[in-house]
């Protein structure tokens, strides 16, 4: 009876995750809706109240945040499974819905790219402030394009492709939606006392901090390898592999700003659309002096009859922009990404009908 059960399973996963991500398309949520505010009131709760004192006490605060919503996805899970299959479908697509958020970050780097195209920089900067909450007026245009990349590359990780990978993973074992409920409340717990260190500076927020940040690397160390492999197999692969290679010899400032890992996804995501390491994968993200003018667009942008897709073809290099003379293809980066999601739906597809077969 265990072959059928984990044949079924396979098949829920797959159209799980495919109405899901219809639903959000659809009828995405807001940044701030109630999963969220209830996931922050938790997180805040359990800082104040479980993460002081001795250091083990910031695992205490992360296993109440971050795995009791996890097992209790799987329980809840397993119960309907038992009462009917109907209403575990159901329940696997509202925690995925829940987790993932592509259309949370696609928007506003649909409207920022628009505002680059059109030369308005003091809109796309406005733009990115209200996104990510974060001062980019001393930015020059270049470095402005260079951060909105990064934090869409590292977005869509987060948001939509790590949390698929954890959601196929655990499935896999049988354990239903609480792969994508463990890795979005991780990096939410991350990312959220973060922000409270940096609000507050207290000592236990600093522990509670470490821990979260540990257990995140642990999590997310094979999705973030699944999405960097996507990226590179549907993009420029040899460049993107030769700067994953070059990862710990690159002299590049993210290296400061972003974990090992992060770093990693960024120099394979900047191979895949053709920008070598030794160029500075992104380039400078530190602030400097606002440069006046239009902002000039790649020539693919202004002449509708060159291919967006030059220089992916057949692994064929794309020439590596010079620092500050021309704005990163931006256009190109959309393309890798849906290009990423349409290999990993193929795969799930196959790995499913494989399964139901055999």
């Amino acid at each position: 009876m265990a072959v059928p059960f984990v044949r079924f399973d396979f098949c829920m996963t797959f159209f799980s995750l495919l109405c899901a991500l219809l639903l959000e398309q659809l009828h995405p949520l807001s940044p701030g809706n109630q999963a969220w505010r209830i996931q922050q009131r938790l997180a805040d709760w359990a800082l104040d109240n479980l993460g002081t004192g001795k250091p083990a006490h910031g695992w205490i605060a992360w296993t109440v945040t971050v795995a009791t919503p996890a097992l209790a996805a799987f329980l809840i899970y397993r119960a309907l499974m038992v009462a009917g299959w109907p209403l575990a479908l159901v329940w696997n697509v509202l925690m995925v819905y829940l987790s993932v958020g592509y259309r949370q970050f696609s928007d506003p780097i649909a409207a920022i790219r628009v505002a680059l195209e059109q030369g308005d920089e003091i809109r796309a900067r406005q733009l990115l402030n209200q996104w990510k909450d974060k001062e980019s007026f001393s930015l020059s245009r270049h470095a402005l394009a260079h951060r909105v990349l990064k934090h869409t590359v590292l977005d869509v990780h987060r948001r939509l492709f790590g949390v698929v990978a954890a959601f196929v993973l655990f499935s896999m074992l049988g354990l239903g939606p609480a792969g994508a409920v463990l890795y979005r409340c991780a990096d939410f717990a991350a990312g959220c006392w973060q922000q409270r260190r940096e609000q507050a500076g207290l000592a236990a927020s600093s522990r509670a901090l470490q821990t979260a940040q540990q257990a995140w690397q642990w999590i997310n160390w094979l999705p973030v390898r699944m999405t960097a492999a996507s990226f590179a197999i549907v993009g420029n692969f040899e460049q993107a592999v030769d700067n994953w290679r070059q990862t710990d010899n690159m002299q590049t400032n993210d290296k400061q700003e972003f974990d090992p890992d992060e770093t990693m996804l960024l120099a394979v995501a900047a191979g895949a659309i053709g920008i070598s390491g030794d160029s500075g994968a992104w380039g400078p993200s530190k602030p400097s002096a606002p440069q006046s003018g239009p902002t000039q667009i790649p020539s693919t942008m202004q002449d509708p009859t060159q291919s967006d897709d030059a220089g992916l073809e057949y692994g064929a290099r794309l020439p590596a922009p010079a620092k500050g003379s021309e704005m990163p293809p931006l256009h190109l980066l959309g393309r890798l990404i849906w290009r990423g999601l349409l290999l990993w739906g193929m795969l799930i597809a196959l790995v499913t009908v494989t399964h139901w077969i055999s």
